[in-house]
């Protein structure tokens, strides 16, 4: 492939975790590779062969256009004028898949053929897999720290932070859009094919659990992040503590540094232990955390207290900022989205209570959904969403009307605020004006009542 040609790309039925993969190799390390266009303009189609309906649009493809696809799945997948790149997606095997279509498009005037050169080692019109893919989200395991990323808490002052990286290491960095690359005198012959940066999604689907183990570890789950706490009433809510201050645990260190990161678009390291750490890149919305943030030990940091000076903010230098890419990439089921990450933390330190901005003499009204596909799901999820979109109200409200336990409205109502999800009026109204939603006629309407209907505890 010629080195200023950049392959006009369009992306059809894509998952929307395998979109924002591709949108960010294409912002960062393959922007020379590839230009997404429109699909009429496209010399080449990319379909994730594991997404409902992608089996019908590459038959569309196949039928009625010429230009050959980048498929990607999980599976070896044998199709005619297309590449098969394998999950999960890696820099160096888009890279090398930008290369085929080239040279299917140079040497076969977009004919639906294969290079002849990979005709003779196999009788398959497929291109084979290009790179080698990294460990998939499925087999998570922590990871074993490397020792220059760990450093301890004295080394890292407050006031004038020490740099505790190795600065001899080289490597080849996928770079996050807000940063340049460090100007470094690399040795090509020691440097290393970067991963691409994998967001992992942190949804948790509520869907009817598979066997009697699986309901009980989705109820543990649940308790962690909603409490087990029983109703109160506004006047008791300090009384009954039912009332956190964020300020007190991780949460509020972490919130600090999300709104400082997002307002100078600087990278940020939080360390919660000698050990941990969370990443913020605010640019592309990504949080990475050395623990799982599903994982017991993180709740329990979320949880518990924090201690006086037991976390530090740190922002890191160009050299260290390469490392921590280079060590992100190698480490991608550790990356998440920032709301996504900040939403899990919340609802953990919350454990069904309001924080301690909450105002009980004023109503809400949730300004837009959160993004549920994305969102760590709670019980109750969409109804409580659903009704407070269509009416200010109290928590206390909320949970009425739809009858179940206050600790979900509560978690809720804490976790959409530290999103800026929630508005608050200026009047609370009496206790006979919040009334059940009007009926309309029309498929919303049915689907709204349908989603209001629930009150199972």
């Amino acid at each position: 492939m010629m080195q200023n040609d950049i392959l006009k790309a369009s992306m059809l039925t894509i998952s929307p975790h395998n979109r924002a993969i591709l949108e960010f190799f294409f912002a960062g390390a393959g922007k020379n590779l590839f230009r997404i266009t429109p699909a009429h303009e496209a010399e080449t189609f990319i379909i994730d062969y594991d997404h409902p309906g992608a089996h019908e649009e590459w038959e569309r493809i196949h039928l009625s256009q010429s230009q050959p696809c980048i498929i990607i799945s999980i599976r070896d997948i044998d199709l005619p004028n297309s590449i098969w790149v394998a999950k999960p997606l890696t820099t160096k095997a888009l890279a090398d898949a930008a290369q085929r279509v080239q040279l299917l498009l140079q040497n076969h005037n977009k004919k639906m053929v294969v290079p002849a050169s990979a005709a003779a080692s196999s009788s398959a019109s497929t291109l084979k897999p290009v790179g080698t893919p990294i460990p998939s989200t499925r087999d998570f395991a922590q990871p074993a720290l490397d020792p220059v990323l760990t450093p301890k808490v004295s080394s890292i002052p407050a006031s004038a932070p020490q740099s505790f990286l190795s600065e001899d290491i080289s490597v080849t960095t996928l770079r996050t859009p807000f940063e340049a690359a460090p100007k470094t005198n690399t040795n090509p012959s020691s440097t290393r094919n970067p991963k691409l940066l994998l967001v992992r999604d942190t949804v948790t689907p509520m869907v009817e659990p598979t066997s009697n183990r699986d309901s009980v570890k989705q109820q543990q789950r649940w308790s962690l992040l909603c409490g087990t706490l029983p109703d109160t009433t506004p006047e008791n809510l300090q009384r009954d503590r039912h009332i956190f201050d964020a300020n007190q645990y991780l949460l509020g260190s972490l919130m600090e540094a999300t709104q400082q990161a997002k307002k100078t678009g600087q990278v940020f390291q939080v360390f919660i232990t000698r050990q941990h750490y969370i990443l913020l890149l605010p640019q592309p919305n990504y949080a990475f955390s050395s623990l799982d943030i599903h994982g017991a030990e993180f709740a329990d940091l979320c949880t518990y207290p924090i201690t006086s000076n037991q976390v530090h903010i740190h922002i890191p230098t160009a050299v260290e900022q390469a490392q921590l890419d280079a060590y992100v990439q190698q480490h991608p089921t550790h990356l998440y989205d920032l709301d996504a990450c900040l939403w899990t933390t919340t609802l953990l330190t919350s454990g069904g209570r309001l924080h301690q901005l909450y105002d009980p003499n004023k109503t809400y009204r949730l300004k837009h959904w959160p993004n549920l596909t994305r969102m760590e799901s709670i019980p109750h999820v969409m109804s409580i969403a659903a009704l407070w979109t269509q009416q200010a109200a109290t928590p206390f409200d909320i949970a009425k009307q739809l009858g179940i336990p206050q600790r979900y409205v509560f978690a809720f109502h804490s976790a959409s605020s530290y999103l800026l999800l929630l508005h608050q009026e200026q009047a609370a109204p009496t206790s006979n004006s919040i009334t059940e939603p009007k009926k309309n006629r029309g498929l919303f309407s049915r689907l709204l009542k349908r989603l209001l209907g629930g009150g199972a505890k």
